[in-house]
């Protein structure tokens, strides 16, 4: 029982847990000792940044080896099972960093049998409490959310032009400051790795087994004392530290940039199913702004093919001697899909920027992002930002497979022919409805 001297508010609410009907081919039964179906809500809590699950599962004709926690159809962590008496049975101990999740969220509990398949356990429904956020010493970030071959590069220069702005060499690196220390955060805050200081079998002996790599979670007493400090004290002071980090390292690269007392400070960031770089910085830090990037997908297929084969590089769609046909269906089955889910999924909380705005519209599109940001948004800033970015065309040609930005907007009606369009408009279309794309 927790004493009420030291009593904190819990950092994890399971509100809901729902045991799944038994998969009459793969389970015998199940249960749920922690989070319970029949306590009442004050007992389903955590007053550590994580959700802690444990229980048991039979398997019908095979064993249970594994269980995984999944959350928007992205596994979360897996775990061996641990041995029972039934040599068919495992029991459940596995542990989730709360970071790793939104703040409500819904998760289900599932069993890995023998030959991989899997049969789900139970669903939990709860919320958890955000980091205590605070600003950060340096820049606030501004995160370019997108996927590649979206003008992304341009987007990122552009706003290097604006007095306030900083980015570091924007045309030759890509930066990843802030995905670099929320990375960390994310990592160091997984009980896996942080309660590898109370317990490691076998000694230190593995390469990265603090992170909690190779083996699977030590079984620690629930009441050990440490445990409270290390899951939510150390947490707080290790988002705290990757705060002054991004501070520190985005302040030196604006520095060197040349302008030392930039307000914001500008990198790319991925889409994520669950938890984005962007949420996570903005968790931390509440200055820090999100852009997500679209672009007209059928022009994005048409830029990636383009650009691989002239590089030969495999960053963008399925492979370098891809066909058209090949990197549609790659786009609508993997990136765009991607981020149509998650531009929805931020709504307003992040500024949605079409390329071909930005092209046709430069300058009522640009003052509206710097409106979001917070920033400098005058009639003269934008020509000059505009003037800038202009200035630095023979940049642009390393990048770009068109002969200028005018004529990469709507590319696909000439590059593609009826046939392609016809499979573009079958697989893409969807998206980009959502996107807002005729």
């Amino acid at each position: 029982m927790t004493d009420p001297a030291t009593a904190v508010d819990p950092r994890v609410r399971i509100e809901e847990v729902t045991l799944t009907p038994i998969h009459p081919d793969r389970l015998v039964d199940r249960d749920l000792d922690h989070p319970r179906l029949d306590a009442r809500p004050p007992e389903n809590t955590s007053d550590i940044y994580a959700l802690k699950v444990s229980g048991w599962a039979i398997g019908k004709r095979q064993p249970v080896t594994h269980f995984e926690l999944v959350h928007r159809g992205v596994i979360l962590e897996t775990v061996p099972a641990h041995p029972a008496d039934d040599e068919h049975a495992g029991k459940i101990d596995l542990a989730v960093s709360s970071l790793d999740l939104p703040y409500t969220f819904r998760v289900a509990v599932r069993a890995v049998l023998e030959d991989q398949t899997r049969a789900r356990i139970a669903t939990l429904s709860g919320t958890r409490v955000p980091l205590p956020g605070a600003p950060g010493p340096g820049p606030s970030p501004v995160l370019v959310t997108t996927i590649g071959r979206s003008g992304s590069t341009a987007v990122t220069n552009l706003l290097c032009h604006h007095p306030d702005f900083a980015g570091y060499r924007s045309w030759d690196t890509e930066t990843r400051v802030v995905s670099y220390w929320t990375a960390v955060l994310r990592g160091l805050a997984r009980p896996a790795s942080y309660e590898r200081q109370l317990q490691q079998p076998g000694g230190p002996g593995w390469a990265n087994w603090w992170v909690g790599a190779q083996l699977p979670n030590p079984e620690i007493p629930n009441d050990d004392p440490a445990l409270p400090a290390l899951g939510r004290d150390s947490v707080e002071a290790m988002a705290a530290f990757c705060r002054s980090r991004i501070g520190f390292v985005g302040s030196s690269l604006a520095a060197v940039s040349g302008k030392p007392g930039a307000r914001y400070f500008v990198e790319k960031a991925q889409t994520d199913p669950v938890r984005s770089v962007a949420e996570v910085s903005e968790e931390l830090d509440p200055r820090a702004r999100e852009i997500v990037l679209v672009r007209d997908l059928r022009d994005v297929a048409c830029s990636m093919l383009a650009y691989s084969r002239r590089t030969g590089v495999q960053g963008f769609g399925p492979q370098p001697d891809a066909s058209i046909e090949d990197t549609i269906r790659w786009l609508s089955d993997i990136s765009a899909v991607n981020l149509v889910d998650y531009a929805q999924r931020r709504g307003p909380g992040a500024h949605l920027l079409r390329y071909e705005d930005l092209i046709t519209r430069p300058e009522a599109t640009l003052t509206d992002v710097l409106e979001h940001i917070g920033a400098d948004a005058r009639a003269q800033t934008v020509a000059d930002m505009l003037g800038g970015l202009a200035a630095e065309g023979y940049r642009r040609d390393l990048h770009a497979t068109t002969d200028s930005a005018q004529s990469s907007v709507g590319r696909w009606r000439h590059e593609l022919d009826a046939d392609q369009q016809a499979l573009a408009e079958h697989h893409l279309r969807p998206h980009l409805d959502a996107l807002g794309y005729e």
